[in-house]
């Protein structure tokens, strides 16, 4: 509760008759500023004092943001596959082509550099495997998909890492699930990278590019 002295109000021990008298305007306030009784804080009345807050503020937010993302585990590729949000169009073509692919990143509304990776879909076992090499490195790709829902969830690991002696390997794993744009004819979704230190996501997309056999 913010108190602001208006009225001094003095009262005569030996007389029945009381004074009040009102404070000079400056007592109002201090400074410029209001003054929080009980916790000292005064509203800040400098530019420094504006942008100390504010960076406060952000501190703080940010705290708090990386904690949330943290705390809040990843899908499953198993359950994200499985998911069904809206009614799968039927369509003639086959949306999983084995062959080469192209991925486009995006993090922050930045976008990264496309790269080419190869993609082996399997029928019997509906998995998916491949390999390729990005801006990071060479690195492996193993996965799940699902022709109900027309998704999939794949995990690129980087070959520097597999059997890293450290027990650092888990730094570059990139977790990629995405499901399937017949309006833009590509599986568009999220890519997450989370370890015990720090977690972050961006968006995504997939594309077939073309087939094995089209390599000459």
């Amino acid at each position: 509760m913010i108190f602001i002295s208006v009225i001094n109000c003095q009262y005569a021990s030996d007389s029945t008759n009381s004074s009040c008298t009102r404070t000079k305007p400056n007592n109002f306030y201090r400074e410029g500023s209001i003054v929080l009784m009980g916790s000292g804080y005064k509203i800040p009345n400098s530019m420094t004092e504006h942008l100390l807050i504010i960076s406060i503020f952000i501190i703080f937010y940010m705290a708090i943001d990386h904690l949330w993302s943290n705390i809040i585990p990843i899908t499953s590729n198993e359950d994200y596959i499985n998911m069904l949000t809206i009614e799968i169009e039927e369509e003639n073509c086959n949306q999983f082509k084995s062959g080469f692919w192209l991925s486009h990143s995006y993090q922050y509304d930045h976008f990264y550099e496309s790269y080419e990776f190869s993609l082996v879909f399997n029928s019997q076992t509906m998995e998916v495997n491949g390999n390729g090499i990005d801006d990071i490195g060479e690195f492996i790709i193993s996965g799940v998909y699902s022709i109900n829902t027309n998704r999939i969830a794949i995990i690129k690991t980087y070959r520097e890492e597999i059997g890293n002696s450290t027990g650092n390997f888990e730094h570059n794993n990139v977790t990629v699930q995405v499901a399937w744009n017949s309006d833009q004819y590509q599986f568009e979704g999220k890519w997450f990278r989370k370890t015990r230190y720090y977690s972050e996501n961006g968006r995504i997309e997939l594309k077939f590019k073309k087939g094995f056999r089209a390599m000459a």
